[in-house]
């Protein structure tokens, strides 16, 4: 099993700008995939949340090094979820909680230039998207310090010319292994109603719900969560590619 920081997150370094996109993040996974995944006999790709959206596009790109995907809660895979999807920047409900945050992030011993900005990032994630969460209650110490400079980077970097997200299941049926979607019980956002829909873009997939859990699927409910992905790998799996 391999589990890697992001380029820019967590305990990766933090990168210029020009080093952050969604087609970088792409070719890094596939580094990751062929110096893992070569000697193996089945790759298996697992990706919650943004990760799934990774995911989603690479074995679009890269079907025959792939033999087995799950998608935890992933993010939109088009424009179409997009429209229906969460909402980005600033609502009524972040502005109290962002502006918390940020005067906190102005305020830390902080270790390097980077982490202010970091933290303000990561306590968005949980603060401002009460949806997410079992009772609407974040969860506490799960991130692994997020990139403030990634997310923006990346995220914009997805966009198309027109504003629009760009497709990332356009060639997902040149994959003709299964794909199993997870979601948590008590996600109101991105949970098991929206995951369902994305299961339309996506052919030979199935969506299984992991009880008394939030997006932090893993986290809230590990027993449940790993054993529904070990039932679905079966057995044999030799190498997973994680994220």
């Amino acid at each position: 099993m391999v589990l890697y920081d992001q380029r820019g997150t967590g305990l990766s370094p933090r990168v210029s700008p020009d080093q952050l996109s969604f087609q970088q993040y792409l070719n890094d996974l596939d580094a990751i995939v062929t110096m893992f995944g070569a000697e193996s006999s089945e790759t298996v790709l697992l990706g919650h949340s943004f990760g799934g959206q990774l995911v989603a596009q690479y074995v679009s790109t890269y079907p025959e090094k792939v033999d087995s995907v799950i998608m935890a809660e992933p993010g939109p895979l088009n424009q179409e979820m997009a429209a229906n999807g969460p909402t980005r920047g600033f609502t009524l409900d972040s502005i109290l909680p962002g502006t918390i945050a940020r005067i906190e992030s102005r305020n830390l011993d902080c270790p390097d230039e980077h982490a202010g900005d970091d933290y303000f990032i990561e306590q968005m994630m949980v603060r401002a998207n009460p949806g997410y969460w079992c009772d609407n209650i974040p969860p506490r110490n799960v991130l692994w310090r997020a990139g403030y400079d990634a997310n923006q980077q990346v995220t914009a970097s997805m966009n198309q010319s027109t504003g629009e997200l760009m497709d990332l299941v356009s060639d997902i049926d040149r994959y003709q292994g299964r794909i199993l979607f997870l979601a948590s019980e008590c996600n109101s956002v991105i949970g098991e109603t929206y995951q369902r829909k994305q299961m339309n873009y996506v052919p030979n997939s199935t969506l299984e719900v992991i009880p008394d859990a939030g997006h932090h699927i893993f986290h809230d409910n590990p027993e449940y969560a790993l054993d529904t992905v070990i039932s679905h790998l079966g057995t044999g799996v030799d190498e997973g590619i994680v994220r």
